[in-house]
């Protein structure tokens, strides 16, 4: 259906809609994203943390392409050609480590990185300023931000920018309350299976 959409005349392409995402990073030498990005924060030197601008999950570049990859015939393409505004608001250092069994009991052992609060607080503060057309996030968890966060959200969405959070994949677990996703203002993604 893209293809159809791009070959009419009055396609609109998004080339002038910025879009900011905060994520884990982005490969910034990626051949089908590097044209679109326009600026690329990832430094937090004055935080006493490691965070270069290697994308340490690929989440950020994946998101960042479904948003807007450089089309070539016959390959997957983002949903637009908009200018990217990447920042990424986690840190380089591993957290936690999990072990989880997948349904056929496989044992698999998994890094876990949680959002640097800081840099997500910055991020935020950053889209108030810069008045972003959209706004995504793939970040959630059951916990409501505290004042500050929510106060940033209200003021965001008081500006009509359009702001997308994660909603979780977790309808096996009941569907539970996730947040950003859960602020008024913000449209709520998720998957069924």
């Amino acid at each position: 259906r893209l293809r159809e959409a791009r070959s009419n005349p009055a396609f609109d392409d998004g080339r002038n809609v910025r879009v900011a995402v905060l994520d884990t990073g982005i490969d910034q030498d990626h051949s089908r994203l590097k044209a679109n990005v326009d600026r690329y924060i990832y430094r937090a030197d004055d935080l006493g943390v490691v965070s270069g601008t290697r994308d340490i999950l690929a989440h950020g570049t994946h998101v960042g392409g479904a948003v807007a990859t450089d089309p070539m015939p016959g390959n997957n393409e983002g949903v637009s050609n908009a200018r990217l505004h990447i920042y990424k608001i986690f840190d380089d250092d591993l957290d936690d480590m999990d072990t989880f069994r997948d349904r056929a009991g496989n044992i698999f052992i998994q890094d876990i990185h949680y959002v640097n609060s800081v840099m997500y607080r910055r991020a935020l503060a950053a889209c108030l300023d810069e008045n972003f057309e959209v706004i995504n996030f793939s970040i959630g968890g059951s916990g409501q931000g505290d004042s500050r966060e929510q106060a940033l959200y209200r003021q965001i969405a008081a500006q009509d920018q359009v702001i997308v959070a994660a909603m979780g994949n977790e309808r096996r677990d009941g569907s539970p309350t996730s947040w950003p996703a859960a602020y008024p203002g913000v449209t709520a993604v998720g998957a069924l299976d």
